[in-house]
Parts: C-alpha cells; sequence; structure tokens
C-alpha cells in the first residue's frame, strides 16, 4: 500500500467527510523532485528512531490484548504515547512515515494476537498523515483482518470523541473575552443549542473582541468599480493595486491585501497563478481556465449575489489552508491577524491547534437551501478547470451546506453610517432579498463578512452587544450595548430593530418578524415581539428604548428566537406557528 503521490503536479482534491476531523478535508497530493533511493532510506532510519520510544510505551499494552484483557483504558494510554509523537511536516518526510508504518503494520499482522494492537496502532499512524482518512480506513476495511481492524476503529472513536470534548476548552481563545456554552432552545425544550457568553463583565461601550473573516465580498455593484478594497472593504484612496485582466475586475487598497486575497481564495478562483505559491510545470490550461472563471464573474455580477461569491471564497479558503496544513506550506501573507486560518490556539502549549478551518466551520449553523442548478454548474466549472479534475468534484448538498452557513451568519461591514444603496426590499423581492446580520438594516452595507467566533452570537430584539466597523474595514468590533454580566449570553440585532418615526409598535414588530422569517428562517419571540403585537402604539408616539441598562434580559431572553426552520443541529418544532405567521406576512402590506 503506497501513499498517492503525483510527480510535478499540484491537485488539490476535495474527500469526503473524515472520520478523525469530522469535517472535509482537503489533500494536495504533490513533490517536488523525486528523491533517490539513498534519501529515502535515511528518510526511514529517522522515522524509525521516531517512534522507538512510543513503541516501547505500548508494549506492556500488547500483552494485555494477547490475553483478551484489553481495556479501554489500555487503549487510551496507548493513544497518548502516539499522540506525544511529532508528525513529519515535509511531503517526502510523511511519505516516509506513512510507507514504514504501514510496512510495519502488515508484518504485524502476521504474528498472531500478540501483536494485534501493535498493529492497530501502526495503521493508526499511517492514518494520521494520510491526505484522505476514509479513504484510507475503507482500503483497511478490506485488507487488514478483522480483529486488528475493530481494535483500530476504536481508537479512532476514541481520537473522535477527545477532539469533540476538548474543542471548546480551547476555542474561543481566551483573549477574546467569550465563551461558548450549551442552553436549551427554549424553557420546555430538551434541546441544546451552543450560544457566545461573556467570561467577564462589561461596562456599556467597552470592546468586548475584535475579530477578521474567515471570508468575505463587497456588494456586487461596488465590485470591480475600484472604489473599495475587493478584500478588506475600505474606502480606495491614493493608487490602488488593480490586477490586469481580472474577471471580476478586483482592486485593492493595499499590497498586503492583494496577497491576503491571493492566499486565501483568488488563487484558486480567478486567478491563473499556481496554486499555494508552487511552481507547476504541468497546470491546467489557462484558456478553459479563465473561460470559466469569466462565465462565473457574468453570473455573479447579472444576479447581484454576493452571497455567491462569499461561498465561493469560503470553500476556496477552506480548501488552501487545509491543504497548507497538511503539507506545511506556509502562507504568503505574512499576516497572520488577518488570516484567522489555521486558527491557532493560543492556550496550546504547542502554540499550534490540532484544529483545521473545517473544523471550525462544521460547529456553525447553516440555512438548508437548493442550490441554483446553473450556478452550482459554474462553480464546478471553476474549480473543475483550476484543479485539473472532473466537475464531480463539489456535490450538491456540500456546496448547499457552504451557501447556508453563508445565508445564516454573514453580517453586513457598516462603517461611517453606511450608505443607501436602495429601499428595503418590498413584497415581490422578499423571497430572493440576500439579509445580513445588519443592525442598521442591510442597504447599507458595503458588503459582508462570514466571521467564526460571531457566528455563535444569536439575535435578540433587544440585543446586548453590536458589531462595529471604526476602522473602516471588515475587521468587526463587538461592542456592549448595554452592562453585561459574567456568563450572560451575547445577542445582536439581526435587522433594524429600531422604530422608524413613520411606524406603530405592531408595524414595527411585523416588519422585523418578516424579516427574520425571510432571512433566517425563524420567527421571533421575544418579550418585545409579544408586547408589541398585543399593545400597538400610535403613530408618531415615542418608540420603545431598545437597550435599557436597568433591566437586563434575563440569560433566555432572545434565546429562543433565534432557531431557524432547519439547521444542522435542530429544526424548528412549531410548524403551525411558521404557518400562520406566514399568512401574516403574505397579507400584510409591503415592507
Amino acid at each position: 500500500m503506497n501513499m498517492p503521490s503525483t510527480t510535478t503536479t499540484t491537485v488539490i482534491t476535495v474527500a469526503t467527510v473524515t472520520v478523525l476531523g469530522g469535517a472535509l478535508a482537503y489533500a494536495l497530493y504533490f513533490d517536488h523532485k523525486r528523491r533517490n533511493d539513498l534519501e529515502f532510506r535515511k528518510q526511514l532510519r529517522k522515522e524509525q528512531k521516531r517512534v522507538k520510544k512510543a513503541r516501547e510505551d505500548i508494549k506492556a499494552t500488547s500483552t494485555a490484548a494477547a490475553s483478551g484483557s484489553l481495556t479501554d483504558e489500555d487503549m487510551q494510554a496507548a493513544l497518548d504515547a502516539i499522540r506525544s509523537e511529532p508528525l513529519p511536516t515535509t511531503t517526502q518526510e510523511r511519505e516516509a512515515y506513512f510507507s514504514e508504518h504501514i510496512a510495519d503494520g502488515e508484518l504485524l499482522s502476521q504474528r498472531g494476537p500478540a501483536s494485534y494492537l501493535q498493529a492497530a496502532l501502526a495503521f493508526y499512524r499511517g492514518l494520521r498523515v494520510y491526505p484522505a482518512p476514509l479513504e484510507l480506513i475503507m482500503i483497511y476495511q478490506k485488507t487488514v483482518p478483522e480483529p486488528i481492524f475493530n481494535i483500530l476503529m476504536k481508537l479512532t472513536t476514541f481520537e473522535v470523541k477527545r477532539r469533540a470534548e476538548a474543542y471548546y476548552s480551547l476555542f474561543p481563545p481566551k483573549s477574546m473575552n467569550v465563551e461558548v456554552k450549551q442552553v436549551p432552545v427554549d424553557d420546555n425544550s430538551k434541546m441544546l443549542k451552543n450560544v457566545l457568553v461573556a467570561a467577564k463583565d462589561f461596562a456599556v461601550g467597552d470592546v468586548i473582541y475584535k475579530e477578521f473573516p474567515m471570508a468575505s465580498a463587497l456588494d456586487m455593484d461596488l465590485e470591480g468599480r475600484n472604489t473599495h478594497c475587493s478584500q478588506c472593504m475600505q474606502l480606495l484612496t491614493g493608487v490602488p493595486v488593480i490586477l490586469e485582466n481580472d474577471p471580476l475586475g478586483s482592486a485593492y487598497c493595499s499590497q498586503n491585501c492583494r496577497t491576503i486575497a491571493q492566499d486565501q481564495h483568488h488563487s484558486l478562483l480567478f486567478s491563473l497563478e499556481p496554486l499555494l505559491g508552487l511552481d507547476d510545470d504541468s497546470a491546467p490550461p489557462a484558456g478553459p481556465r479563465r473561460q470559466a472563471q469569466q462565465a462565473m464573474a457574468q453570473h455573479l455580477k447579472q444576479t447581484d449575489s454576493s452571497r455567491t461569491l462569499m461561498a465561493m471564497r469560503l470553500f476556496a479558503h477552506q480548501a488552501l489552508s487545509d491543504t497548507r496544513k497538511v503539507i506545511a506550506v506556509p502562507g504568503g501573507s505574512g499576516n497572520e491577524d488577518q488570516d484567522p486560518s489555521p486558527p491557532e490556539a493560543e492556550d496550546n502549549p504547542s502554540g499550534k491547534s490540532e484544529y483545521t478551518f473545517a473544523d471550525h466551520l462544521e460547529r456553525l449553523r447553516f440555512l438548508e437551501l437548493k442550490a441554483d442548478k446553473t450556478e452550482l454548474t459554474l462553480v464546478r466549472g471553476v474549480l473543475a478547470t483550476a484543479l485539473g479534475t472532473g466537475d464531480e468534484i463539489l456535490p450538491d448538498e456540500q456546496y448547499e451546506k457552504f451557501k447556508g452557513k453563508v445565508a445564516y451568519s454573514a453580517v453586513g461591514v457598516v462603517y461611517n453610517g453606511g450608505r443607501e444603496r436602495a429601499k428595503n426590499p418590498g413584497k415581490k423581492e422578499l423571497e430572493d432579498f440576500e439579509w445580513t446580520r445588519t443592525p442598521l438594516g442591510t442597504q447599507r452595507q458595503v458588503g459582508s463578512a462570514f466571521y467564526r467566533v460571531s457566528s455563535y452570537v444569536t439575535h435578540s430584539c433587544t440585543p446586548s452587544v453590536r458589531p462595529t466597523f471604526p476602522k473602516g474595514n471588515y475587521q468587526l468590533h463587538l461592542v456592549a450595548s448595554r452592562s453585561i454580566t459574567k456568563g450572560e449570553e451575547l445577542t445582536m440585532a439581526f435587522v433594524e430593530v429600531a422604530r422608524q418615526a413613520s411606524e406603530t409598535a405592531a408595524e414595527c414588530c411585523l416588519r422585523r418578524r418578516k424579516q427574520l422569517v425571510k432571512g433566517w428562517s425563524f420567527v421571533c419571540m421575544c418579550p418585545r415581539c409579544f408586547e408589541e403585537r398585543q399593545q400597538p402604539a400610535a403613530v408618531g408616539s415615542p418608540a420603545p428604548a431598545v437597550v435599557d441598562d436597568s433591566h437586563p434580559p434575563s440569560s433566555h431572553e432572545g434565546s429562543d428566537t433565534d432557531e431557524p426552520v432547519m439547521i444542522a443541529s435542530a429544526e424548528f418544532k412549531d410548524d403551525d406557528v411558521l404557518s400562520a405567521f406566514e399568512e401574516e406576512v403574505n397579507a400584510s402590506p409591503a415592507i
């Protein structure tokens, strides 16, 4: 059994959901020059020395396996020993490591029950560096003796459980002053959801944390006009960095932003340059690649869909980021603050996180959307011509999940009061309008962005925090709108919740609830909505205060307002309430 490799070709392939990572894994198979036999033997000797100590640590455990008394504690101890082993970093080292341990596993398999655990551990080591773990497990299932395969699967299960349980002890980083906690969906539900809570007390106006996005996109009416940076969305002044013959007409405020864009997404989606900055003598032909890019860019502008562009960029960022982690190719931006991938856990003594971009992304909620077939065909064309693969590279459900995550969690970037792009959508436009979490109204944004931590903030019509962009770019500052106590759930307004002068309280409530149903597929049942529905105010009377520091909401206020009809972890259970509200929305005047 050999680790896959191709010569003089850089290829990223999309694997299926992995068992070890629990998320999409992206692998890049290549080597720069074929090593000669002498170098290969040197690598083997190096790896043999590296694992000698770990083998001694698990010798006693193997004796237990032979006697039939192998316990969970025995296997956990063996896993702990393996986890302490350093992993190879270069492609050649990984290939040598893989080859050695697969050979060891095959040899040990022939020695009988006394060596079963050692054989399983050898195969497990190979799994640690294989770029498509699920594919390898399927091979193991067909080729490895059943008793050894069963031990291997138990080892894998232990590791998956450990990583899942440890995740929220490392994320978010302590420096962000927040934690992710599980709370009931509502007072009468046994279902739980993840929410963001304060890790300490905050006063009004305190900046809780600052965050750069995982992906972003200018509104399509601004893309290509050279007025805003295509990466950070800053207003362009001076001489911008413009890419010649770029299908999107991208322009950047600095060479740094241009490099960040190239590292995160542009090199895969709309560039003809080598992926990851690596030389490639057999790159896919530029002609078909550019043709696919131009068709995609034309579709984006015709449909005015920044959501589609951001979903593509999120997918590309994950692919390139997790590939770099597998093959240890560094990013070229030199600015880790603006490139949150791979996200490093500052509390990890090693200084690096074992979790990938995909690990973070898979835990976030999403709306269940159906992708347009034309759009999906164009997206696949861009990827297939960039990677030199067939158009089966991106299954429907994977792309729909990426887009659904963007639809649920994207935040509108608004600074300096925002802009007036257009009036709020009318009744006919409501279905297709791309809502974003924008307390000042989606129509005021210059673009939108997808944030790893801020995606956990839930909605409330009486929010405790607000996103701000004081630097005039996509860096989000989460600011306390009132005093917040340690352990309190953080909530923001997904829509404009302030009552307009021409609205009654009931009309304001209906407007908010319409937008939340159409944009995020949940019916807001918060105390404010209940009160304003029951006691409508006269037109022109003072609007109720959105922020009330003297009466902070309880920890569950708003917590039952943010569950979409279909998300990754739960479904909206009261279909009658939703149906009744849909009828109310459809019968009401346009917003």
